[in-house]
Order: C-alpha cells, then structure tokens, then sequence
C-alpha cells in the first residue's frame, strides 16, 4: 500500500500535465509550420502571376508603343509629302 497516495496521485497529474503541455506545444509549432508552408505557398504563386501578368503588361505597352511609332512616323511623312 502506497504511504502517500495523495503525492503518488499529484505526481502522475503533474506528469500527465507535463505531456499535455508538451503535446499542445507540438501541436502548436505544426500548426505555424503548416501555416507558413502554405503561406510561402501563397505567395510563391502570387508572385509568379504577377510576374506573369508584368510581362503581359510590358508585351501590350511595348506593342502599343511600336504601333504608336509606326503611326507618328507615318503621319509625319505624310505632312512632309504634303508640304512638298
């Protein structure tokens, strides 16, 4: 028979407190870590569509620039044919 089953029991309570503790911290540090993974998961692919999305931006403006080159030297030679 246990002399102090009061302490016996306040020890397996602290130990099962101790795991509890020790668990849910566990839990905790997967929990960031599955929310950073799926963050950086995220933002990898939010960066990558505007990366995409830039160049798209840059292939208009630059086609729209060229265009507006072909037209303005066009039209210039068409006021210089006039004038001459």
């Amino acid at each position: 028979m246990l002399r102090h089953p009061i302490a016996a029991l306040l020890r397996v309570l602290w130990a099962s407190a101790a795991f509890l503790f020790t668990a849910s911290l566990v839990g905790i540090a997967a929990a960031v870590a599955a929310s950073a993974v799926l963050l950086g998961f995220v933002v990898h692919r939010l960066a990558g569509l505007i990366f995409h999305l830039s160049l798209a931006a840059i292939k208009i403006l630059g086609s729209v620039g060229l265009g507006t080159l072909i037209l303005t030297s066009a039209f210039l030679g068409a006021v210089r044919a006039r004038q001459a």
